[in-house]
C-alpha cells in the first residue's frame, strides 16, 4: 500500500472515532424534561334564594306608572256601579271608600274635595260594622332589623346567594361551595356530591341544567413570595394583624431567624391550580348546615353584599355569574 492510500485510511478512521464519541456524548448528557403540570378539575356552585316579594319599584318607575294612572283613569268610562250595588248597602260603601283612595292616589287630595260627603258616610258605616281594615304583612322581616345574614327570611325583593367560609389554608377563605371531580363522574353530578358534602343534606336544592354558568381559573400560591419580606413588610403585618395601637420598633434590617415551610396547596405536585366550572342551583326549602370539619362559617348575601367578604380576584371571576336584582 502506498504511504498517500495509507494516510487517507487513517484520517478516515480518525474522523469516524472522533464523530462516535461526540454522539457518545451527547447521548450520556440528556437531560429529562419535567412534564408541565395542570389544573385541577373542580366544580362550584352558586345557590340561589329567589326573591319572595315583588321588586320595590324605582322613583323613575313610580312616577311613569303614577303618569299612566292618571291617563287611564281619566279617560276611561265610568264605572255603573248602581247596577252592581245595592243603594246604600255595605258593599256600595267599600267600593267608594276604594274609588275615593284610588282618585287620591292618581290625583291628589284636591281631587276628591267633592266626595268628603261620601267618605263621612262611609266612616259611619265602618263604625257600625265594627270591621277593621286588613294590612298588609311589612316588607322588611326581622331578619332585616337584626341583620341576620344567615336567615333566608331577609331581602324578600333580592337574589340571596350562599357563601361559605373554609378553613385558614385555603387560597380563597370566603368563597362559593366547591369540590372535586371524581374519575368517570360527572360535573353536575360532582356539584350536588361537594354541595351535600360542604353544606350537608338538610337543602332541598335543585340543580339548574348540566351545563355551567362559567368558568373561575387560579393558580396556587408559589412558596416564594418576595412582597412579604423585609422591615417594611414586617412592620406592615404586625400593624394588619395586631392593629395600630402600639408603639413598636424593629431591631435592624437584618432578621434573626428563618422557618421555612410549604403552602397547603403547594402539596400537590401534579397540579399547578385548579379550574372551577361553577353551576347554578335553587333551594326550595331547609337551610345550610355546613360540615365544621371544611367550613367554619357561611352567610346568604346579596350580590352587593358579597364583594366586601370575598377577595377581589375572586371577585372579578364571578361576578357576572349573579343578578343585579
Amino acid at each position: 500500500m502506498s504511504p498517500s492510500a495509507l494516510l487517507t485510511q487513517c484520517q478516515r478512521q480518525i474522523h469516524h472515532n472522533i464523530g462516535f464519541q461526540n454522539g457518545f456524548a451527547r447521548r450520556t448528557l440528556a437531560t429529562v424534561v419535567d412534564t408541565p403540570r395542570k389544573h385541577r378539575l373542580a366544580v362550584g356552585v352558586i345557590v340561589n334564594r329567589a326573591p319572595v316579594l315583588t321588586r320595590t319599584p324605582t322613583k323613575f318607575e313610580r312616577e311613569f306608572y303614577k303618569y299612566q294612572q292618571r291617563i287611564q283613569r281619566a279617560l276611561h268610562n265610568p264605572f255603573p256601579y248602581e247596577f252592581y250595588f245595592k243603594q246604600g248597602s255595605l258593599l256600595e260603601a267599600q267600593f267608594n271608600q276604594e274609588e275615593i283612595r284610588r282618585e287620591r292616589k292618581a290625583f291628589g287630595d284636591d281631587a276628591v274635595k267633592h266626595m268628603e260627603d261620601k267618605s263621612a258616610f262611609l266612616m259611619s258605616v265602618d263604625s257600625m260594622t265594627g270591621e277593621e281594615e286588613e294590612k298588609p304583612m311589612p316588607r322588611r322581616t326581622p331578619a332585616d332589623e337584626r341583620r341576620d345574614v344567615k336567615s333566608l327570611d331577609r331581602q324578600g325583593s333580592r337574589n340571596l346567594y350562599l357563601l361559605v367560609k373554609g378553613l385558614p389554608g385555603d387560597k380563597y377563605k370566603w368563597r362559593f361551595p366547591k369540590g372535586y371531580v371524581e374519575t368517570g363522574e360527572l360535573l353536575h353530578e360532582a356539584a350536588k356530591r361537594d354541595l351535600h358534602a360542604e353544606c350537608g343534606p338538610h337543602m332541598n336544592t335543585w340543580i339548574v341544567g348540566r351545563r355551567p354558568i362559567g368558568l373561575f381559573e387560579y393558580n396556587y400560591e408559589s412558596t416564594s413570595d418576595p412582597q412579604h419580606s423585609g422591615e417594611k413588610a414586617a412592620k406592615r403585618d404586625l400593624h394588619a394583624e395586631c392593629g395600630p395601637h402600639m408603639n413598636t420598633w424593629i431591631v435592624g434590617r437584618r432578621p434573626i431567624g428563618l422557618f421555612e415551610y410549604n403552602y397547603e396547596s403547594a402539596s400537590d405536585p401534579q397540579h399547578s391550580g385548579e379550574k372551577v366550572f361553577f353551576y347554578k342551583a335553587h333551594i326550595f326549602a331547609g337551610q345550610a348546615r355546613p360540615i365544621e370539619t371544611s367550613i367554619t362559617d357561611f352567610a346568604w348575601l346579596t350580590k352587593e353584599e358579597i364583594e366586601p367578604y370575598v377577595d377581589k380576584e375572586y371577585w372579578l371571576g364571578t361576578k357576572d355569574m349573579l343578578s343585579d336584582f
